[in-house]
């Protein structure tokens, strides 16, 4: 009986390996189908991307770049000390007076113009510096003429009123306690 068992155990190992081996050489077959339509996919990959360069190239050349905005154009716009100090040097103009068409300070350009590297600005007075970039000596006192007739004409605003008001009253209170 021992034998028999033996017998029939090895006949079952055998059919066991047959079926597996059976299997295997299927899943080869499929592996390596599958392996030659990546390699496939991959050519079509890189002859299509070759192609949307060359087509992009073309249409590049075709078309005209569209304008840029002024205004993203200011806030990409790299300003440094010695940008203004070139830009007041090559319009003539005190400090006073570029700080007048800027919108800004005398002691805000002095400050400007004393530090290194970009200057890190609002977005107003950026824009506003980046319109004088291609302004000559002649129009910046053109500019500046027209914004000082312009600043002259104008009277002051409530917020004045009101604070002159405020004060008047806080000096009568003191006049009065007195």
């Amino acid at each position: 009986m021992a034998n028999f068992n033996k017998s029939f155990q090895d006949e079952v190992r055998r059919l066991a390996r047959k079926e597996a081996k059976d299997d295997l050489s299927r899943l080869r077959k499929d592996n390596a189908e599958m392996k030659h339509a990546i390699a496939q996919l991959r050519r079509r990959t890189s002859k299509l991307e070759q192609e949307k360069k060359q087509l992009s190239k073309a249409v590049s050349k075709v078309q005209p770049q569209p304008a840029k905005d002024t205004e993203s154009g200011a806030q990409r716009a790299r300003i440094s000390g010695k940008t203004v100090r070139t830009m007041r040097a090559r319009t003539g103009l005190t400090q006073a007076e570029f700080a007048e068409l800027v919108g800004v300070s005398g002691q805000s350009v002095y400050q400007w113009e004393r530090r290194d590297g970009q200057l890190q600005l609002r977005s107003a007075a950026k824009q506003a510096v980046v319109a004088l970039k291609g302004v000559g000596a002649r129009e910046a006192k053109q500019l500046l003429a027209a914004k000082s007739e312009g600043v002259a004409k104008k009277k002051p605003g409530r917020k004045r009123k009101a604070k002159a008001k405020t004060k008047a009253k806080a000096r009568a209170k003191r006049h009065a306690r007195k």
